[in-house]
């Protein structure tokens, strides 16, 4: 009708009687072609949410987690009876980590949720350079523009949306906690995202966050000290002296890591998912619902202390992104120098607290050593296929 329009429109009774095509008519063709196109996807739209409500309304957090898993893996794992045993009794399953490698081969999104002071830096560095000899582009979040790391259901669904636009390869990296892509998806179901990650010894973890709190941005250390001065003279300075060491033996507020509030700064959280009871520390089921998500989801969860194995694991299970990374790691001298220029050399932690940090993080620790065992398996998978 459009078309028929136009021809009618421009035929030799248009040219002979110009002055009917005004500037009020002429773009009429256009508008009512756009009109269409609207009331089409709206129609489209409404069908789609009447054909699928799970997909547009609110899930459970348990059927959440069940979508993750049916739609990740394979139809023999679903028919697993240990794997479906696994995933309905997730507190006492022994989840153990493998070599399977869990990349989409049409994958061409990388989510790299990044776990803090777990040497985010360096790799979005060595992202950012891997972007120009791989043929992709990343995408940075501006870390100075508020964002949360436990998401709502509408910022979910726009960052999924998001992705769903992105028909190019393309990396990001941000902190947040572990999103679930399928149960927001609506016009790419066939496409997965990969999943990566980095974490770090717990104890040296904290401890780098403790110094990264008081060598930061100079501007920024200044106004905490005036903040904690304003509430008790001294304090300020009191509070940026403070040896490590100090504060965990002598059970200092900051360091009480047997809080039972939520946190933001262990490891399992950014896996375990958009589940507020991922933020409760020491909960087993938060512990365990990380170890399942990680076997099931991310294709590699690296450990910042054997960079070699986790590059070398990188290179061969997602090779879109990371094909060359040793060699640019190593070249560009990202092995020998911490990529925040405000933290300096620290001294070595005592036994004394290591052992109590031991204790404190005894969970973090069983999901590091879970990460551990896995990035093994998979160095060694890697060794004997190649």
């Amino acid at each position: 009708m459009i078309l028929a329009f136009r021809r009618w429109c421009w035929n030799s009774r248009c040219e002979s009687s110009p002055r009917r095509i005004t500037p009020k008519n002429k773009f009429l063709p256009y508008v009512v072609s756009l009109v269409a196109m609207k009331l089409t996807v709206m129609m489209l739209l409404a069908s789609n949410k009447r054909s699928h409500p799970q997909r547009m309304g609110a899930l459970s957090a348990d059927y959440s987690l069940t979508v993750t898993a049916v739609d990740t893996v394979g139809k023999d794992e679903m028919n697993n009876r240990r794997y479906w045993q696994m995933l309905e009794n997730l507190e006492e399953a022994e989840i153990e980590g493998t070599a399977t490698n869990r990349t989409h081969p049409s994958s061409i999104w990388l989510i790299y949720n990044r776990v803090p002071r777990c040497g985010g830096l360096t790799m979005v560095f060595l992202m950012k350079e891997l972007a120009k000899v791989n043929r992709f582009a990343h995408q940075r979040h501006q870390y100075r523009t508020p964002w949360n790391r436990l998401l709502i259901e509408e910022e979910m669904k726009n960052l999924v949306t998001w992705f769903e636009y992105q028909h190019q390869a393309k990396s990001y990296d941000r902190h947040f906690l572990h999103v679930n892509f399928t149960r927001f998806q609506r016009y790419t179901k066939n496409l997965r995202p990969t999943y990566m990650n980095i974490v770090r010894d717990p104890a040296e973890r904290e401890y780098s966050a403790f110094r990264g709190r008081r060598s930061q941005d100079p501007l920024q250390i200044t106004q905490e000290i005036k903040r904690r001065d304003a509430a008790g003279a001294g304090t300020g300075m009191e509070w940026y002296t403070k040896s490590f060491d100090d504060c965990i033996l002598d059970e200092d507020e900051e360091c009480a890591f047997n809080s039972s509030e939520y946190t933001f700064s262990r490891a399992i959280p950014y896996f375990c998912g958009q589940d507020p009871r991922c933020l409760v520390p020491r909960s087993r089921w938060a512990l365990q619902r990380a170890k399942f998500i990680i076997e099931h989801e991310y294709s590699v969860v690296g450990i910042l202390d054997k960079m070699n194995e986790t590059l070398h694991v990188l290179e061969r299970y997602i090779p879109r992104f990371f094909s060359g990374s040793a060699k640019i790691y190593y070249s560009r001298g990202y092995g020998r120098r911490h990529e925040n220029r405000y933290i300096k050399s620290k001294p070595a932690l005592s036994d004394q607290v290591l052992a109590k940090l031991r204790d404190s993080l005894s969970d973090e620790y069983e999901l590091y050593e879970f990460c551990q065992q896995r990035l093994y398996h998979q160095y060694q998978q890697t060794i004997n296929t190649h």
